[in-house]
């Protein structure tokens, strides 16, 4: 499973969020690491890390943030679909996105450029930095933060919100970085930090070891973390070793000040990569898979006080890094596989790697799986994202980018060329409607790559990802980004 990483290539919203390598599986036992010392066990599989570039001004951990702005952006244009580009197209991407109870909307990814919200400027402090922003529900800039420095690398790969509206990043750096509470950080490894809905610090911490935290999930008063280390990771005075090669980590945090909870160490003696992760009240779920395609990529199901619920094997799958959780348990696991004979009806199969999404409910039984066909498939090594979450009508919408032809069971769309779409499912299964984002209009050339959707109360939708070239969606041409600009697209209901 190849997943192309930050620091090789910079194509990275439809790609994975950090190094490169090979993907694979395993097995799911592995005892609880708690404060006390212990270490994880065997078990599982996984996805990658990685953070972000070098650069910057002034003390050994710059930040820099702002509480004033105006609208003009994601809402503003009084469209069905409003598109906005926030860098000056270097190498930038919006990696993920969140909504909180009042519908407010958080963005978190990584840019080597000046970040523009309306009037409001956040000025590049390193080579690559980590930032995060929020927009009100009518699409009015809230507030940013951005944090990088010269001899650090940093990148944010994931975010979460509580339901006290607090919000949660993780990702991966290189050395001392300040989050707003001092400097957290020494050497390579993950950082998770929490702040208000307001953008005020919480607490923040880093934990030496490892490619960072790619993606992140709270319920019962914790925030876990999933992600991928090499030799060892230290929480504390915890520390885990891997089997061999790289290993997953899930590790828990208490969700008040981030104290360490548990950690569990899952992998074989071959190179293993994480999945995402969801959690709720008693439980969490994320899926893993090995360096082989097909080897026993897994859905793995814990308490949320680290001991073991239930762990299934997946069909063959390239990438599995969606994953969803409703209220009743189900968890909707999504990607690219290859193969399938769940195809949507009236599609024609095409070989070569196909977006899929397949329900399971709690305790890992098969509800209903769809393949989605492309005309032409995805080539081996492609590996974009197809992320998935919930409408307010319990439908499952489904995202991604796709090429030529893509087959949902509903509408066939046309004419991709890493072109965003959107497919929702009932609860059952059911195709209800699909739609393609990018309106391709005459004169405009892009691609576009996706990190994260997420969708509010009112059911408007948010896709955070990545452009290339000048993209129109409906609401007018964005800036043209040679080398990748961050992009986040609002989409009615």
């Amino acid at each position: 499973m190849k997943r192309i990483g930050l620091l090789v290539l910079f194509v990275v919203a439809c790609g994975h969020h950090g190094l490169s390598g090979d993907g694979g599986s395993g097995g799911t036992d592995g005892s609880i690491a708690g404060d006390d010392g212990g270490t994880g066990g065997d078990g599982g599989t996984g996805g990658d890390g990685g953070t972000g570039g070098d650069g910057g001004t002034g003390s050994d951990a710059g930040s820099s943030d702002g509480n004033t702005g105006d609208a003009g952006v994601p809402g503003a244009c009084g469209l069905p679909v409003c598109a906005h580009a926030f860098s000056s197209g270097t190498k930038g991407a919006a990696l993920d996105v969140a909504v909180d109870s009042a519908n407010n909307v958080y963005v978190t990814g990584l840019s080597e450029s000046d970040l523009t919200f309306g009037t409001h400027t956040l000025y590049r402090i390193g080579s690559r930095d980590a930032f995060v922003v929020s927009f009100a529900a009518d699409g009015s800039y809230r507030w940013a933060k951005r944090w990088g420095h010269s001899t650090t690398l940093v990148g944010a790969y994931g975010i979460a919100v509580d339901p006290a509206n607090n919000i949660y990043i993780v990702g991966g750096l290189t050395g001392a970085i300040d989050f707003g509470g001092g400097p957290v950080g020494s050497s390579s490894g993950a950082f998770i930090a929490s702040f208000d809905q307001n953008g005020n610090h919480r607490w923040s911490r880093a934990d030496g070891g490892g490619s960072g935290l790619l993606d992140v999930a709270v319920a019962d008063g914790k925030v876990f973390g999933i992600g991928r280390f090499l030799q060892s990771i230290t929480f504390g005075s915890t520390t885990l070793t891997s089997a061999g090669a790289e290993d997953v980590v899930v590790a828990a945090f208490t969700s008040t000040d981030g104290t360490f909870a548990w950690a569990r160490r899952l992998g074989t003696d071959a190179t293993d990569y994480e999945g995402g992760i969801v959690a709720r009240a008693g439980s969490i779920a994320f899926t893993m898979s090995r360096a082989l395609i097909g080897s026993g990529e897994q859905l793995v199901s814990f308490t949320t006080s680290g001991a073991d619920r239930w762990s299934i094997t997946l069909p063959p799958a390239t990438d599995l890094r969606g994953v969803s959780l409703a209220a009743n348990g189900t968890v909707y696991v999504s990607g690219l596989h290859a193969g399938g004979t769940d195809v949507v009806p009236g599609a024609t199969y095409g070989s070569g790697d196909n977006e899929f999404v397949h329900a399971y409910a709690d305790g890992g039984a098969s509800l209903w799986s769809w393949t989605l066909p492309e005309a032409p498939a995805h080539t081996f090594g492609a590996i974009p994202r197809t992320p998935s979450a919930l409408d307010p009508a319990h439908n499952l919408v489904l995202a991604g980018c796709y090429d030529g032809t893509l087959y949902t069971g509903t509408t066939t769309l046309t004419n991709g060329l890493r072109t965003l779409f959107l497919a929702t499912f009932s609860p059952t299964g059911t195709p209800l409607a699909a739609r393609k984002i990018d309106d391709a209009a005459p004169g405009t050339s892009a691609t576009e790559y996706l990190g994260g959707v997420a969708i509010d109360s009112a059911g408007i939708t948010y896709l955070a990802g990545q452009y290339y070239g000048t993209p129109n969606f409906g609401d007018g041409a964005l800036p043209f980004a040679s080398e990748g600009g961050v992009l986040i697209v609002r989409i009615a209901p």
